[in-house]
């Protein structure tokens, strides 16, 4: 029947997700960690599911928990060193990766 539904949705044009039979999916769906404007998607590309939610869960057990915050912080400097005076990029990207080294750290 997946095969089926499959040749039928291939035939018109319809994308088709077979969960269990990657054979006989056109898409896969990512395990997602949203966290505000964060987001880390996951997949084995329908191998092995299992895994992927397992390291969907370590995962989110070790981001941060201010990490909306931190998103902020880092958005704000950002915008700050783009209009504070003449500077590389490569300066303002070294000056952003210390600021996220620190926050990282506290």
């Amino acid at each position: 029947l997946q095969k089926q539904i499959f040749d039928i949705c291939n035939k018109r044009n319809i994308p088709c997700n077979s969960v269990d039979s990657p054979a006989f999916c056109s898409f896969v769906f990512p395990s997602l960690i949203l966290r505000g404007d964060m987001t880390i998607g996951l997949t084995t590309g329908g191998k092995a599911p299992g895994l992927t939610v397992q390291i969907r869960k370590r995962l989110e057990a070790v981001l941060p928990e201010d990490l909306e915050s931190m998103i902020k912080t880092v958005s704000s400097f950002r915008e700050k060193q783009k209009i504070s005076g003449p500077s590389t990029f490569i300066e303002r990207a070294q000056r952003v990766s210390l600021l996220v080294q620190n926050l990282l750290t506290k």
